[in-house]
This record gives structure tokens, sequence and C-alpha cells, in this order.
């Protein structure tokens, strides 16, 4: 076992700096022996090599620290798990002395290309041949890079995983799937995926009920689907200490955070929306577990999130408190904030079933106000729900209602056509 220590001097400076230096990491995927693997290094512009690797068939990555680096060739270090025994949490967020294991001693190609080489290497091991082939880039801040786990796990500044934008963890999703059953729904048919490294199921549609394209809405379930992977791997990488190892053993970093077990469902479908809900209990340390019944609601031509404007006309936008034109926030959608106006919340008040011991505890009049929102399940039915709140028993339906029955007061004129099956 080969126990270094990484130390550079320019994190004082990169630390006194207060203008962002960016930088580039690359990805490559490569063989390991019979395993396929994808690598993400930093590029040595102005700092230490710092990096990550995952074996596809297990999905977490394993930090990895350069030991000598020139032009053409590089020695790097993977850490080993942590244990109470080999790691200290340091309280100033800068994870410089992890314990490292296995070396591995690389060479660039003259483009740049390709990295080969020996992986695995210890003193009692001499390591097995690898070719990586590079498969692109993303960039990153490089302060982050010595904070690794802001380095891995900031979320791309909220980026789609998408083969240019994050290469690294697009590459990780491409697994073959297991396939559940193909189920008719509303004229359409849809089964369920899982991907045996996470084993949670989620829907994939295969017809739509007017026969149209699959493949914007299945691109939008992937990129949730593929989150919700990325959240397990987060938890199983925590065993090592860039990667946020804490040093208590009871946290449960150990597996997968209870992703495995979360549930999804298909509440609609027609050939304009889809409502799923994604349901359960998952932890990977912090002070509770998060309990959550989540409902995405898609527009299946786009794949996007549904514009709840397009269907009723008290679903407007507003900016810093203010009502906000229509027009103008249809094209940037997510710089505005949503929600009913004061016509809708008041005929959901108006209709739902009152529950006085509830409503008080949750402070439902005021939730409604502030926190409504809207979904569908089977049988057109429309569902108005509290969404976005800490408290999950608070959270959920508080008035379902056929759209047919919905007055057309509160509905636009293509509202109908959202329906059709």
């Amino acid at each position: 076992m080969l126990m270094t220590r990484l130390v550079t001097a320019t994190v004082a400076v990169l630390l006194l700096t207060s203008v962002p230096a960016w930088a580039d990491a690359v990805s490559y995927k490569g063989v390991w022996g019979e395993q396929q693997i994808v690598v993400e290094l930093t590029e040595a512009t102005d700092g230490p090599i710092v990096g990550r690797y995952s074996v596809l068939a297990n999905g977490w990555d394993v930090p990895l620290r350069a030991l000598e680096q020139s032009d053409d060739t590089l020695l790097l270090a993977e850490e080993l798990p942590c244990t109470p025994d080999i790691c200290v949490k340091p309280d100033d967020g800068l994870f410089l002395d992890a314990p490292l294991g296995a070396r591995w001693d690389l060479q660039f190609s003259a483009d740049g290309q390709t990295l080969s080489g020996l992986i695995g290497a210890d003193d009692t091991n001499p390591g097995m041949p690898v070719v990586l082939q590079r498969i692109g880039s993303r960039s990153y801040e490089r302060y982050d890079a010595f904070t690794y786990d802001y380095f891995v796990w900031n979320d791309y500044n909220g980026a789609v995983i998408t083969p240019l934008s994050t290469p690294y963890d697009y590459a990780k999703m491409l697994v073959p799937l297991t396939e559940g059953p193909l189920m008719a729904l509303n004229g359409g048919s849809v089964r369920f995926v899982s991907d045996p490294r996470t084993r949670f199921e989620f829907p994939r549609v295969v017809s739509l009920p007017d026969g149209g394209q699959t493949s914007a809405i299945n691109r939008a379930l992937d990129e949730q689907r593929w989150s919700t992977n990325l959240e397990g791997f987060g938890c199983l990488s925590m065993n090592y200490l860039s990667a946020g190892w804490t040093g208590d053993n009871d946290s449960g970093y150990s597996d997968l955070g209870d992703i495995d077990l979360e549930s999804i469902s298909v509440e609609y479908l027609s050939s304009r929306i889809m409502a799923i809900v994604q349901s359960g209990s998952t932890y990977c340390g912090g002070a509770s577990p998060y309990n959550h019944s989540n409902y995405s609601t898609f527009d299946v031509r786009t794949g996007e999130k549904l514009d709840l404007s397009r269907i009723f006309v008290g679903w407007v936008p507003t900016r810093d408190g203010n009502e906000a034109l229509l027009a103008d926030a249809r094209v940037a959608p997510n710089s505005y904030d949503w929600g009913a106006n004061d016509a809708l919340v008041q005929f959901v008040e108006d209709n739902r079933i009152k529950d006085p011991a509830y409503d008080l505890d949750c402070d439902i009049e005021r939730n409604i106000g502030e926190n409504l929102d809207i979904s569908f399940r089977d049988n057109d039915l429309v569902v108005f729900l509290i969404a976005g709140i800490d408290q999950a028993a608070c959270a959920g339906e508080v008035l379902a209602m056929p759209f047919s029955q919905l007055p057309a007061s509160l509905l636009t004129p293509k509202a109908v056509d959202y329906f059709a099956h």
C-alpha cells in the first residue's frame, strides 16, 4: 500500500485571489482489464491535477491526485476508502491529506487525445495496461480543484447532463438497462426501465396516444433518472475523504442512500402532457432524511416543464413580486416565478374539502396562496396540490377535479387541446 500526501504551495495563491480562474476538466474512456472505465482530469494549467474515475459497472467515483507531472507523463494515485484509522476530516474544507493507494503511470499521446500506461500499481502489483481515449471536456472554476467535493458535485451550475456539457457523467449513464413489460395507458404505452447499479424503476414512453414522437419526453425522463442516479453514486463516493467522508460510520454513506427504494408512478399521459410522481425517503448525511413526493409535469412535445399558463389563465409569471408580461416570461421561463393568481387560489379554496385540524396545523390557506402547484391524473383529473415546502406531511393534493368540470373562466381557449387522447 502506498501512503502518499500531496501538498502544493499554489493553494495559498488561489485562496487569496477573488477573480475566478477557469480551466477545463477532460474526460476519457477506456477498458481496464475486463472493466469499462471513465476518467476525468483537470488540466495542468496553474495548479495540481486532480480527478476521478469510475468503473461503469458500479458507478461511484474514486478521487485521483497527481504525484508527478510533466508535459507528456503523469503519475497519479487513487484515494483509499476511509476508515477512522487512516482519515481525519479537516476543518478548513481543504482535503489535502487524503490517504493514497494504487498508482496510475500514464503518458499523453502527441495530439493529447490518448492516455496510455499502467493502472492499479502498488508495492506488490505492477498494474494492468490501459488505453484511454478523450471523449470531451467541461469548464470549471479552478479554485474548486482544491475543495474536491465542490469540483465534482457542485451540480455544474445546474447544467443538464449531455455529452458536450458533462461528458464524464454522460458516459457513466450509458449502460444497458433492464426493461419491464409494456403497459397500455390512455391509448399510448410506457414501460419501466432500471439501471442495474441503482435499481429503481423509471418510466419510458413507448408510444403516445396520437402516435407522435417520443424522443423529447424520453430525453426529459432520462435526465431526471440520471439526476437520481448521481445522487446515489455521490452517496457511495462519500467513503472517500475528498468526496465528503465525515468519520461517522453510521451515516449510511456506504450505500445508495435509499435511492434504490425510490417509487415512481405515471399519473397521466396524453398527446401533450405527461405527469409522474417520484416518492421516497433518502438519506446521505444531514439532519434528517429527505421525505418526498415530487410531482413532475412535462410538455410531451418539447420535453420541457409544462407551461401551465397555456391551460390556466390564472397561472401567471412574477418578478420581484410584480406580475410580468406573459410573452416576456415565456421566452425565459426560468427567470421568473410562476404561480396561481388570486382568482385561481380562491377557486381552490372554495372547492376543496376542509379539515380543521389539518388546515390549522399546516396553515393550508396560506400554503395554497403561496405554494400551489398543478398536476394531472388518469381520467383527465386536474390535481391542485401544495408543493415546495419542507413539511412533507403538509404537502400534497388539496383538490382533484375532472377537467370537464372546471369553469371556462379558468381556462385558456387552447386548454382542451392538451387533454386529447
